[in-house]
């Protein structure tokens, strides 16, 4: 996919030319996390679960007795399963078909299905944020406005939507198959109803509050990671500085690359001398770009002297940055 835009680097050095503002001489400024938008995306993946697991326990609530008793007027530990368990599977299998077709079962039109259209509107959201912060920091490193038309955004975000769309059917798809197996082993052995009701809860915890955190925290991520990068090669930027979010989730292999300077075609890479030599990372560190390792919330930030250096034509080794 074709990234960098000669257009809008000419119109980036004549905006910059008529601002009549010299760039800034510092290393990098901040760019923040989409935190707003993860939560609201792990509210998201609660609600597309929520009716399946509320299905669950709702009809093993209801039909515990019938249900372990294969319908029969007592239980016997070579019970066959009855009409209770085939229909409680049927229309699990059925809600699943309605409401969570396979991607490659959904129409060339999937206009209509709502979770698709949740996941795309989400992405808009990230792309949304994602401008903003690109704006910033154009504005604090050379006082220019670029919006730019970002055509690599299409595919990004279809590919994005779908991923995340195969990830939840998958999910759902997952604990169906467990609850079947888990009833019909109840059934045929003979399982208590709070045994049972245990080996459930257990099931459900693929589509509980922690996992449907940790997907959004992992997804977002990595979109996240994906628009940044874009945006920046967009522009000519092949550079960044890794920054993490300097809490105490962050992991040892992260913090590690606080700080250090990066390319964006080789993740295996650093530089201690703002980019005049390039060196493996150090062994502890990750060897992927923020966000796409599982969970990441680091993010990586403009390298300003190569920014003027795109500008300006001056090389970037001579260009004297500020201590902060």
């Amino acid at each position: 996919m074709k990234i960098k835009n000669e257009t809008e680097i000419q119109l980036m050095k004549i905006l910059f030319k008529t601002s009549g503002k010299r760039p800034t001489r510092k290393m990098t400024s901040p760019r923040a996390y989409p935190h707003g938008i993860e939560m609201k995306y792990y509210r998201e993946l609660k609600s597309f679960f929520k009716p399946l697991t509320d299905y669950v326990w709702g009809f093993i609530d209801q039909n515990m007795e019938p249900l372990l008793r294969g319908d029969s007027s007592e239980i016997r530990l070579d019970t066959i399963p009855g009409d209770s368990f085939r229909g409680m599977i049927a229309n699990l299998e059925n809600w699943l078909f309605v409401y969570m077709p396979d991607i490659s079962d959904l129409p060339e039109d999937s206009s209509g299905n709502i979770i698709l259209i949740t996941l795309g509107k989400t992405a808009d959201e990230a792309m949304e944020f994602g401008n903003k912060e690109f704006s910033k920091m154009l504005e604090k490193g050379i006082h220019v406005n670029l919006p730019t038309s970002a055509p690599w955004w299409d595919d990004m975000k279809k590919s994005w939507a779908e991923d995340n769309y195969s990830l939840i059917t998958s999910n759902a798809k997952n604990y169906v198959s467990k609850i079947n197996t888990l009833t019909e082993q109840a059934i045929v052995n003979g399982m208590s109803p709070a045994k049972l009701k245990e080996e459930i809860r257990k099931a459900t915890e693929g589509l509980s509050d922690k996992h449907c955190k940790l997907l959004a925290r992992d997804q977002m991520g990595k979109l996240n990671g994906q628009i940044t990068q874009a945006q920046m090669q967009e522009i000519g930027l092949d550079l960044y500085v890794w920054s993490t979010s300097a809490d105490d989730r962050v992991r040892a292999s992260h913090a590690a690359m606080e700080g250090l300077l990066c390319r964006w075609d080789d993740a295996s890479v650093c530089s201690y001398d703002n980019g005049k030599t390039w060196v493996s990372r150090p062994s502890d560190a990750v060897d992927l770009h923020p966000g796409q390792d599982i969970q990441c919330r680091c993010v990586g930030l403009a390298f300003y002297p190569e920014l003027v250096s795109e500008i300006e034509g001056e090389p970037m080794s001579e260009i004297t940055i500020e201590k902060e």
